[in-house]
C-alpha cells in the first residue's frame, strides 16, 4: 500500500504501538546504509534506546530517520550517517526505532556483523568519506 508522507506520519505514533511498520526510505541522509528509494526499513516501538540505534523522530515539525550518537541527560543527539549536522531531541519526540532494513537482503540491526560495520564506518573520517563518495 502506498500512503503519502503526511498521512503516514500523522498516524505512525498510534500504529507503532501495536505493530511494526515497514516502508521505503527517501533521501540520502543515512547513506551508505540506507539508499534513497531502495532501502526498506522495519520500525518497531521504542522500549529501550542505546547508542547507534537508528530512530524515527520529530524535529522542528519534520520527521527524520537518523542514528543516535549520544545520550546526554534528557537530550538525545542524532546524526544522519551521510551528514555532518546533528539534531538534539527529547525522548517524547522519538517515535520508533529501526528493527531491520533491506537493500538486497534483510539485515537485523541487532546482529554483531551489522554493529561492527557501523562502528568501522563511524571511525573513518566522515568529511573525507562524504566528499569522495557523494
Amino acid at each position: 500500500m502506498i500512503v503519502n508522507n503526511e498521512a503516514f506520519f500523522k498516524d505512525i505514533k498510534e500504529i507503532i504501538k501495536t505493530t511494526d511498520v515497514k516502508f521505503k526510505v527517501k533521501g540520502s541522509s543515512m547513506w551508505p546504509f540506507f539508499k534513497d528509494g531502495i532501502t526498506s526499513v522495519t520500525l518497531t516501538k521504542v522500549e529501550k534506546l542505546k547508542k547507534l540505534d537508528v530512530c524515527l523522530f520529530n524535529y522542528k515539525d519534520k520527521y527524520f530517520l537518523h542514528r543516535l550518537i549520544k545520550i546526554k541527560d534528557n537530550d538525545y543527539i542524532f546524526k544522519g550517517d551521510g551528514l555532518s549536522s546533528k539534531e538534539i531531541v527529547k525522548k517524547e519526540d522519538i517515535i520508533a526505532r529501526v528493527k531491520s532494513y533491506e537493500n538486497k537482503k534483510e539485515i537485523d540491526v541487532e546482529k554483531k556483523s551489522y554493529k561492527l560495520r557501523v562502528l568501522l564506518y563511524r571511525l573513518l573520517p566522515r568529511k573525507i568519506i562524504l566528499k569522495v563518495f557523494k
